[in-house]
């Protein structure tokens, strides 16, 4: 029997994948490409943004280097997840001005410093944060003046991959309001916002809605990606929202959890709610919303850690990591660590914090410490989910983790105890681009419901992946309760620290030291 298909791309920091799924959300192909951050001064990451579109269309010729002309035809429509937040500045055609800024970028921070009393959350439904696109432009237009003058059009990885594929400059609205510059109550690009920036409204891509038609492939697209010409494109949604999706987890009282560079934890929703540091995000499906947790710093904690306690030159492995934490008893032997090696994000939003080790004693060695940072990043996730559940109203029933940072079997497990619940745990880690062929699937018409946010919720129920559940130990249980309840006011304690030793770096100018590496653990 014939097979349709569509094809979900995810362009992430670290990499690109594109999967093909059929109708019974088997996924019958898949590729990669890799993508490099440069971050030569500190706080600075960027990357080249043609290096989105090279490594969209090298994966995308993997995937569909598995099909035959025959299914090629049978290729129904195709839909991109990105990284959000990232934005380039282009020229007329189309062409990267200069690098792209990524999202964890924090140039952008006096600006979001001067702004947190502002009327930003109430219109963008996010914390201001040097994370935001906005503050980052904010930089641009006051450091760099000629250059966002001679900008015909600022595009986030959406929008650039989107006039890519099919000459369009639009954007899915779920994953251009991770700019700052969206109304979240309308949807649209708000006037107050463009008239702070003092950016025209024409020089932003038109806004779709998730699962709406952007345009077709173009034919130069088509031989750079091996797509057949004329092949629909759906407006999609950022990496996190998408995750929801491709995980199944849309019913109340579901989260996921997505352990990537950094460690964002969401649920789907179809109304506002507010809660402290969280964020309110347009949903992957028209109809819903999405509220969210973030950690900056998830796997990227981990791969500093490996280089730390590596030898010079030659990292740990994930896997020696895991087997010199496992020396450590549960609990760290007393030893906490707040993985806010980039500043902290929900709760405080405070870019002045500071990651701290605490309780140390003169008998401990790197296994005590390898393991108080796992359990560090699972506490702060517990604290996030806790946030969560006070603002939806709901106790969190299940919870599905996705992404690389859940690679091993202790990492897990320590974050399993210590959030105290089962985790769901996909055995695909693609569940970010599973996502975007999910809404490319309820775009183009599969599955059951009169719209596309029905036919969504529909496809991410019923075509949701088998998943591994683990369940948490009782045996570690009481310990972790009570070493959460230190840990949790680890910073509201301390979060003087930062400030002060941020005046006495200042004192002394410029530091000379690198930001860490991003190894490719992002999401898939």
């Amino acid at each position: 029997m014939s097979r349709n298909f569509v094809v979900g791309v995810d362009c992430s920091t670290t990499s690109a994948k594109a999967l093909v799924v059929d109708e019974q959300g088997t996924v019958v192909a898949s590729g990669r490409a890799s993508l490099t951050v440069e971050s030569g001064s500190p706080g600075q990451y960027e990357q080249d943004g043609c290096a989105w579109w090279a490594a969209v269309g090298s994966a995308l010729r993997s995937a569909l280097s598995f099909l035959g002309d025959d299914d090629r035809r049978r290729l129904d429509g195709l839909c991109i997840a990105n990284q959000r937040e990232s934005f380039v500045l282009v020229d007329r055609e189309g062409i990267p001005l200069a690098p792209a800024i990524l999202w964890l970028d924090s140039r952008g921070r006096r600006y979001s410093d001067r702004h947190r009393e502002s009327d930003l959350e109430r219109l963008t439904g996010r914390p201001p944060s040097p994370t935001t696109g906005l503050f980052k432009l904010m930089w641009l237009r006051d450091e760099s003046p000629e250059l966002f003058a001679a900008t015909s059009t600022v595009l986030d990885v959406q929008g650039f991959l989107m006039h890519s594929l099919t000459g369009e400059r639009a954007t899915s609205v779920a994953t251009g309001e991770s700019l700052g510059l969206v109304d979240f109550d309308s949807g649209g690009w708000s006037d107050e916002i463009l008239d702070l920036l003092d950016l025209p409204i024409g020089k932003l891509p038109r806004l779709c809605a998730p699962g709406e038609a952007v345009g077709r492939v173009t034919s130069a697209a088509a031989r750079t990606c091996g797509l057949p010409e004329g092949l629909p494109v759906l407006a999609g949604a950022g990496d996190g929202q998408a995750g929801l999706l491709g995980s199944g987890s849309v019913a109340k009282g579901q989260v996921c959890v997505s352990f990537g560079t950094s460690l964002a934890c969401g649920v789907l929703v179809t109304e506002r709610h507010h809660g402290p540091g969280l964020r309110n995000l347009l949903g992957p499906l028209p109809g819903y919303s999405v509220v969210e947790s973030l950690l900056r710093t998830g796997a990227l904690t981990q791969d500093w850690l490996c280089r730390l306690l590596g030898d010079e030159g030659s990292p740990l492995s994930i896997e020696q990591l895991h087997h010199l934490a496992r020396r450590a008893p549960a609990g760290a032997d007393g030893v906490l660590f707040v993985p806010y090696l980039e500043g902290a994000d929900t709760p405080s939003w405070d870019a002045d914090a500071r990651a701290l080790l605490v309780g140390l004693k003169g008998g401990h060695g790197r296994e005590v410490v390898a393991r108080s940072v796992l359990e560090g990043i699972a506490y702060e996730l517990r604290l996030h989910i806790s946030l969560i559940e006070e603002a939806i109203g709901c106790t969190i029933g299940r919870v599905t983790g996705i992404g690389g940072g859940f690679r091993g079997d202790l990492g897990s497990s320590i974050v399993c105890d210590i959030v105290g619940r089962p985790i769901q745990l996909m055995p695909t880690v693609e569940a970010t681009a599973r996502g975007a062929g999910i809404i490319a699937a309820a775009g183009v018409g599969w599955g059951e419901g009169s719209n596309v946010g029905e036919r969504g919720v529909f496809l991410a129920t019923s075509l949701a992946p088998a998943i591994h559940e683990i369940q948490p130990s009782d045996e570690h249980g009481s310990r972790y309760e009570r070493l959460f309840d230190v840990y949790r006011r680890l910073h509201p304690s301390l979060a003087w620290v930062g400030p002060a030793i941020e005046r006495i770096d200042s004192d002394r100018g410029p530091r000379a030291e690198r930001s860490p590496a991003i190894e490719d653990q992002k999401d898939d």
